[in-house]
């Protein structure tokens, strides 16, 4: 018996050590990489924000504020909200909110209510409909400076055979 408490114990000990050593490695690689410093590029790519929203009317004005605002030329972004079976006001906010490149969609007019994971089958439903060459999507709880979508085009543009980009959460 103390010979498998002993096994286990140096197990565990080892993925613990394998665990920070990866960790440590991960900080190391990320102060490596230089930040990046948007430049003054003309913006040209049509972009999509998708946002999955469920019971969110405490923060949907503020995100929508946020991207109504953006420096990024109206006419090259359109914004689609997915309501993800709200029992608040959210998609009634959304439908009041004045801002010409902004959609909703009910995510239970697309789906059954049966299906699970319905944050990722809200994407695949807004990504279907969308008309942008670069998606983006946030969440609906989010404040985002003006320039947020420039900063996403300039580094989409910088780095074209990207197949992802991500923010800071």
């Amino acid at each position: 018996m103390n010979l498998v408490i002993t096994i286990y114990v140096i197990f565990i000990l080892l993925i613990t050590l394998f665990y920070v050593v990866m960790v440590l490695l991960y900080i190391l690689g990320w102060q490596t990489i230089s930040p990046f410093k948007p430049s003054g590029r003309e913006v040209s790519t049509k972009a999509t924000v998708i946002i999955t929203a469920r019971n969110e009317q405490e923060n949907i004005t503020k995100l929508l504020t946020c991207l109504k605002n953006q420096t990024y030329s109206k006419d090259l972004f359109e914004v689609i909200v997915v309501d993800d079976h709200s029992t608040d006001l959210t998609p009634d906010i959304v439908e009041s909110f004045e801002m010409d490149n902004l959609r909703l969609i009910h995510l239970g007019h697309h789906i059954d209510r049966d299906i699970i994971a319905f944050k990722k089958r809200a994407v695949e439903v807004a990504v279907s409909q969308s008309d942008g060459e670069l998606i983006i999507t946030t969440d609906a709880d989010c404040v985002l400076p003006s320039n947020w979508l420039k900063c996403y085009h300039l580094f989409y543009s910088r780095y074209p055979k990207a197949h992802f980009v991500s923010g800071p959460v």
